[in-house]
């Protein structure tokens, strides 16, 4: 807080060395905002090392390829899955499509095409779970 008792005005004294600071001046500030700069490895040594070489890229990206490769399920046979599937519902009562394709190792696609046959939608109690048919729980101990 204060209180200004003198006002004081300034003006350069326009002389060579104040016009060339000007030229200079507007000279940087209208040239282009940004710059593209081309770096030389050889002369300024590697910039961004983390990034690594294209090869490395390359061989990254074939392990990846490989692990998904490797993640990808085979179908197996309808009736060795269907047994799969009986044997899941007698450990569980509900299950989601997601779950029985983890238990069987099948593929999500698949397990959807075979659940529709031996199981149904629950839509109330267990949202998006499955339950087997009456006619396929029958002798299943009902207080699970």
């Amino acid at each position: 807080e204060g209180k200004v008792t003198t006002e004081c005005f300034v003006r350069p004294v326009i002389n060579e060395e104040y016009i060339l600071y000007r030229k200079t001046r507007n000279e940087i500030t209208s040239g282009p905002k940004r710059m593209t700069q081309v770096i030389d490895f050889n002369k300024d040594g590697r910039i961004g090392e983390r990034i690594g070489s294209i090869s490395e890229l390359e061989t990254m990206a074939r392990k990846r390829k490989k692990m998904l490769m490797d993640k990808k399920r085979e179908r197996l046979d309808k009736s060795h899955v269907m047994d799969m599937l009986f044997n899941a519902f007698e450990k569980h009562k509900f299950w989601t499509v997601k779950d029985l394709a983890d238990f069987t190792g099948q593929p999500v696609a698949y397990i959807q095409e075979l659940i529709s046959e031996i199981g149904m939608l629950n839509k109330k109690d267990h949202k998006n779970t499955y339950e087997l048919k009456p006619e396929y729980s029958y002798g299943r101990d009902e207080s699970q």
